[in-house]
């Protein structure tokens, strides 16, 4: 190409760069106004959608010309500075901390300048972006947040339910499910599997094994510093290696995993907030399970057996959030277009034995999964259990032809609903992913890199904008997390080829100019480093629009309390509870569940909900028997063997004080505890004998020839002795919420031997 079509194809590679940029600024963000949400408006609806129609002109026009359009990345940097200067730092619930202001970027980028300035002669990016700086990066982060820990337990909504689990499976693994009787008079544990908490615990085993028993409080508060080891350390460095296998130097690896360490505040809503830390591990993970998964069925370079392994082992951890299987389907599609590649030239024996034994690995637990799990039906339902709120193909099921004017309404408003939460969903990821993903991809090494990465990113954000409304209870508005840890391996890219570009503008001895614009990009590009940097540091120190909550000491003083005065049958936790334990004030539900108090204590309990498994209010006791007043209330706190009972509402603590059936003993904070006089049957319902709750199941001595429990009932129930009967009674019936209820069955036990003794377990 001659230098007049070399400038011509240089200009609509730029004028398609500035075009598809500024559209996506509007997209993302809305309106931009210079300084302040006062200042002057720079993008509007209008303006950014017939930016985005231009772009798309611009980009048929080269398809017709049959020419290749590529994304300037120093275009990208004009981007940077456009937002560097708009009134986005200072919105609420986006990336950046609350009350950070354009001062902050331009303080860190004058830092960068005068770093860069001073060290021109020595400065090369291999130096500012190496290992090194990587782990003191880290380390940086991880002394924040434990500083702020300061040994105390994290407890903020699902992380106490996570640290019991990692209790049980530390107690039982690998026997599970089995039949745990400490809560609500016995359930199947299988919360492991869609929790996908088991890779939590293998990687994490180490830390579990030194802490010692989890069901001291003491020493669960090691659960702490699970944070900074998988989330600061292990994710990262998981997309270092990615950034590697996939091509790229190690400055933009580096630079792939600083951002790695947070790509989104909505990944900290998930990590420390609600405390997924299952969730959030695996899509951390998956960047290099994509990557090794690419370089066995796809890359030029032919596998080593090593690969294999490696994949094995990191596929394995990723997979335990079954639905990251989604992001392979572009691979997956790539390989079956090009079979010649993917299945001969020997690499069809390494994946035909890779999926041999992944299956071999992880197809017992995958299969236990989906029979204990219930999927099919889950996957079936038009909404989360318990929940009202359906998703639109239940609406346009129930459409008839005679109101498909109001469908196709529907249907707009559905795709505008769509847009506007994808809209506040993106706001929160980092600014340097959305701006230079794209651009980066143009520069990995590979063209096939590039076009299954991009397809796997796009693929994942299609899910995030409908998937909510097709499938509300597989929240997959989520996958947009997964989406941004991949886009910090193109960002990297071109985050360093900027640097490069800037770094020679630096070193050019001829043009002053030249020298002043490198300098100028470098100190952007670095500040908006720094600041991501910041951001990162200012979530783990609790100063982000979400915030966690460590525990007070109220969950150690109330086991202890119930521990001491919870008597021999069950505490029953009286009315709702979903998130009130450590909560900040008496409304809010910001503390976490109960789960672990069962542990804690070594009393077996009774709630509506101790997990997040009920969508909507929930009274433990069914309103067949609140109907009946005192009497009926009382009746079925003696059919699951209520010996002590726990209030934390007004209403329920003036019932306990009113009766004389019930003394206080402890009060912390809101939360009371009364004992109460037990039922002279205990947990025979029928019949006589001994019962003694083990950590997977019962210990029983059957006095009578027949027997009732007030235990649940489960198929899966067997008793170590052939002269035992099982079979199951009715019981009552339990509200799940949303108008469902389920049929409770205790335990029938037969027996031709009185005085037998024998242990009931799965």
């Amino acid at each position: 190409m001659n230098k007049s079509g070399q400038r011509k194809s240089n200009l609509i590679d730029s004028v398609f760069t500035v075009l598809f940029l500024y559209g996506l600024l509007g997209a993302v963000y809305g309106n931009l106004h210079l300084f302040a949400a006062d200042g002057p408006l720079v993008v509007s609806s209008l303006t950014w959608k017939l930016s985005i129609l231009c772009a798309a002109g611009v980009f048929i026009y080269s398809v017709i010309c049959r020419r290749t359009i590529r994304l300037r990345v120093a275009i990208a940097a004009i981007a940077l500075a456009l937002f560097a200067i708009s009134d986005v730092a200072s919105r609420r619930f986006g990336f950046f901390p609350p009350g950070t202001s354009l001062v902050e970027l331009w303080y860190l980028g004058a830092a960068a300048s005068l770093v860069v300035f001073f060290l021109r002669d020595r400065f090369s990016l291999e130096r500012v972006f190496s290992l090194p700086v990587l782990i003191l990066t880290q380390l940086f982060i991880a002394g924040l947040f434990l500083c702020l820990a300061d040994g105390r337990l994290l407890f903020s909504d699902d992380h106490p339910s996570f640290l019991y689990r990692l209790h049980l499976l530390k107690e039982h693994f690998p026997s599970i499910p089995f039949y745990n009787p400490e809560w609500n008079a016995g359930y199947s544990a299988r919360e492991f599997f869609p929790s996908g908490v088991l890779n939590v615990f293998f990687l994490s085993y180490p830390i579990l094994w030194w802490a010692g028993d989890l069901s001291i409080y003491e020493n669960a508060r090691a659960y702490t510093l699970l944070i900074p080891y998988l989330f600061v350390f292990i994710v990262p460095g998981a997309i270092y290696l990615a950034a590697r296998v996939l091509g790229t130097s190690r400055p933009a690896a580096v630079i792939a995993a600083i951002l790695a360490l947070g790509p989104s505040t909505g990944y900290f809503e998930w990590l420390l907030k609600y405390g997924t830390i299952g969730f959030s591990l695996s899509i951390g993970l998956l960047p290099l399970c994509f990557a090794l998964a690419f370089r066995l069925s796809v890359d030029e370079r032919k596998p080593r057996w090593l690969d294999v392994l490696l994949l094995l082992l990191v596929a394995s951890m990723t997979l335990m959030w079954t639905l990251s299987a989604l992001v392979f389907f572009p691979l997956v599609v790539f390989c079956l277009f090009r079979p010649k590649r993917s299945f001969l030239q020997g690499r069809g024996i390494k994946i035909f034995a890779f999926v041999a034994l992944f299956l071999l690995i992880n197809g017992p637990w995958l299969l236990t999964f989906l029979q204990e799990s219930n999927v099919a039906s889950f996957l079936k339902a038009d909404t989360l259990p318990g929940s009202s709120v359906t998703h639109f193909d239940g609406e346009k099921r129930a459409a008839t032809a005679a109101v498909a004017e109001v469908v196709q309404s529907s249907i707009r408003d559905t795709l505008r609903n769509a847009l506007e939460g994808f809209r506040q969903l993106a706001a929160k990821v980092n600014p340097l992913l959305l701006l230079f993903f794209v651009p980066g991809i143009f520069l990995l090494s590979k063209p096939s890199v590039s076009l299954v990465l991009l397809s796997s990113i796009l693929w994942l954000l299609l899910f995030a904008i409908f998937g909510e409304d097709l499938k509300p209870q597989l929240e997959l508005r989520r996958m947009i997390l997964p989406a941004a840890f991949l886009m910090c391996i193109p960002a990297g890219a071109a985050i360093e080829h900027l640097g490069l570009v800037f770094s020679k503008d630096l070193h050019c001895e001829s043009s002053s100019a030249k020298r002043a614009r490198g300098l100028f990009g470098l100190s952007v590009v670095f500040g908006a480093v720094l600041l991501s940097v910041y951001t990162i540091a200012a979530v783990y120190l609790n100063r982000s629009d979400e915030k966690f909550v460590f525990s007070t000491g109220l969950a150690n003083s109330l086991s202890a309390a119930i521990s001491e005065h919870g008597g021999g049958g069950r505490t029953f936790f009286l009315g709702f509870v979903l998130q009130e334990l450590d909560a900040t004030w008496w409304a809010a539900q910001d503390g976490g569940h109960i789960a672990p108090l069962t542990a804690f204590s070594g009393k077996p309990m009774y709630a509506s909900d101790f997990y997040h498994t009920k969508w909507s209010t929930v009274d433990p006791i069914p309103e067949t028997y609140r109907a009946r007043g005192v009497e009926g209330i009382e009746e079925f706190l003696d059919l699951v063997n209520t010996t002590a009972v726990v209030s934390f509402k007004r209403e329920w603590a003036k019932y306990c004080a009113d009766s004389d059936r019930y003394e206080q003993v402890f009060k912390g904070d809101r939360f009371r505890l009364f004992t109460r006089k037990p039922s002279a049957q205990g947990y025979f319902l029928e019949g006589d004998g001994e019962v003694q709750t083990q950590a997977d199941g019962l210990r029983v001595t059957l006095k009578s020839k027949r027997a009732v429990l007030k235990f649940r009932y489960l198929p899966k129930l067997r008793a170590d002795s052939s002269e035992v009967k099982l079979s199951s009674t009715f019981a009552f019936t339990e509200d799940l919420g949303g108008g469902k209820t389920n049929d409770v069955e205790f335990i029938v036990l037969e027996t031709t031997q009185p005085g037998i003794t024998f242990r009931l377990s799965y």
